[in-house]
């Protein structure tokens, strides 16, 4: 298997292309809204991102199963808990923000190895904003086609804590 880091540019990449197929819909087609079992809202855009990115992920480490938000019932827990290292991809966060057109959505794409991510990839496609992180290597965001900046957690701690919620999940 190659190191977490190997695998960055590519997943990057599948990324990006998951948020270009999103962004069609987004900004080109009316699209139905289904609910899945937990109500939870789910539309073409979350079905397209993520038979593009398992796709793509199976190519690029065949070895590697993939669980995704979308097709987890494939794959039951008693076989999911066997797994050393598996691809875990929620092909469209925030399918509220997507429906409601307020460009609040992210393509997610981690490889978990013994139960520690050890690499993630966060892709906002309205906003052209990737962020990505491997272990020992750090996290950066980019901007557009801009370079990456190293981006990393407050070293000191703040005097009061700082609560951020999300609008579609504010109840």
């Amino acid at each position: 298997m190659k190191t977490p880091h190997e695998y960055l540019d590519q997943v990057c990449l599948i990324a990006r292309r998951a948020g270009q197929e999103i962004m069609e819909i987004y900004d080109n087609h009316e699209f139905e809204i289904e609910y899945k079992e937990d109500k939870s809202p789910v539309t073409i855009a979350d079905l397209k991102s993520d038979a593009f990115i398992t796709e793509q992920l199976h190519i690029l480490s065949p070895d590697i199963p993939v669980l995704s938000e979308e097709t987890s019932s494939e794959h039951p827990y008693r076989e999911r808990k066997q797994w050393q290292c598996y691809w875990l991809v929620d092909p469209l966060d925030g399918t509220k923000g997507f429906i409601n057109k307020n460009d609040f959505f992210t393509v997610n794409i981690a490889l978990i190895d013994n139960n520690i991510s050890v690499l993630g990839v966060v892709y906002a496609p309205a906003m052209k904003q990737l962020f990505y992180a491997t272990r020992d290597h750090g996290a950066f965001r980019q901007e557009q086609d801009s370079e990456p900046s190293k981006i990393s957690v407050c070293k000191q701690p703040r005097a009061k804590p700082i609560v951020a919620v999300s609008r579609a999940h504010i109840n």
